[in-house]
């Protein structure tokens, strides 16, 4: 990487992309990012990107409905939290461990809420939820969970 990167100053950045995202009502209200993490540091993350054995099979209904025949899960994750990361090598975890607390920071919920008010009505109080790492047949993917 260029410049070493903390927690900190990649909230800063992805709070950034957050507020410059589009936002689209079509199909529903979303944002679009078109550069979420620095250059450098996506290289770095992936350089770190774990190995299929680093992942755990998804929980729940997904569990059972992603099997397959030979019972190995067909969708597997990772949670973005410490307690998740810490079997990863010292060099992953580095990189992954400051991605989590960056995408669970207060200031990126707060924009995520202030950008999706407008939008949407909640009859009881939202929190941002998790971010989870995820790992199928068909590639990788980033995305949040919801939490009420």
């Amino acid at each position: 990487m260029e410049r070493p990167w903390s927690a900190e100053n990649l909230i800063e950045f992805i709070v950034d992309s957050a507020r410059r995202g589009r936002a689209d009502s079509t199909p529903f209200h979303h944002l679009q990012f078109d550069r979420v993490f620095p250059d450098d540091f996506y290289s770095a993350m992936l350089q770190a990107m774990p190995a299929s054995e680093d992942y755990r099979a998804m929980s729940g209904k997904t569990k059972m409905a992603s099997s397959r025949p030979d019972g190995k899960p067909t969708r597997a994750k990772i949670d973005l939290f410490p307690e998740y990361l810490r079997h990863l090598s010292s060099e992953k975890r580095a990189i992954w461990d400051v991605v989590g607390q960056a995408l669970r920071s207060k200031e990126l919920g707060r924009v995520f809420m202030e950008r999706s008010r407008a939008k949407l009505r909640f009859s009881s109080p939202v929190r941002l939820g998790t971010f989870v790492l995820r790992h199928s047949t068909g590639g990788l993917s980033l995305s949040s969970r919801t939490l009420r």
